[in-house]
C-alpha cells in the first residue's frame, strides 16, 4: 500500500494536499476501498413522483463511477470513505432540489480506514448466479 499525494482546488481556491491510499495489483495502480455505504431516500414527495426523485438520486450514484449495487429498498456503493460522505451528501439535496420539501434516509457504513473491506461483489455474487 502507498500513500500517494494528489492535489485539488478548494472550494475557496486554496490549494489541498489529499493523501490517497492506493493498492498496487499486478503493476496498476487501484485506489483502496476503505467504506461501504448502503443508502436509501425517502422524499417527502406523493404517489409515483417518488420513483421519478429516487430514479434521479440512482443516475447520480451511477455517474460516479464507483462499484455500485442497486436493490429494491437501497443502493449500496463503495470507495473511499470522504468521497462516500460527500456523496451521501448529495444525495439529500438531489431529492430537495427535485421538489421535495424534505427528504429523510437510512445510511448504513462500514468503514475500515486500513482498507481492506468486504466488497458488494464478495458479499452478493454468490447469490446472484
Amino acid at each position: 500500500m502507498h500513500r500517494v499525494p494528489v492535489y485539488c482546488m478548494s472550494k475557496n481556491l486554496l490549494l489541498l494536499e489529499v493523501f490517497y491510499f492506493y493498492d498496487y495489483i499486478e503493476g496498476e495502480k487501484k485506489q483502496m476501498i476503505n467504506a461501504s455505504v448502503a443508502i436509501q431516500v425517502l422524499p417527502a414527495v406523493e404517489g409515483e413522483e417518488i420513483l421519478r426523485v429516487v430514479d434521479k438520486v440512482i443516475a447520480y450514484l451511477k455517474s460516479t463511477g464507483l462499484n455500485m449495487f442497486v436493490g429494491p429498498f437501497e443502493t449500496t456503493i463503495e470507495g473511499e470513505f470522504e468521497q462516500l460522505m460527500d456523496i451521501v451528501k448529495r444525495c439529500q439535496l438531489i431529492c430537495i432540489e427535485e421538489g421535495a420539501p424534505s427528504v429523510m434516509s437510512y445510511v448504513k457504513i462500514s468503514y475500515k480506514p486500513g482498507g481492506g473491506i468486504w466488497t458488494i461483489d464478495e458479499k452478493v455474487t454468490k447469490h446472484h448466479q
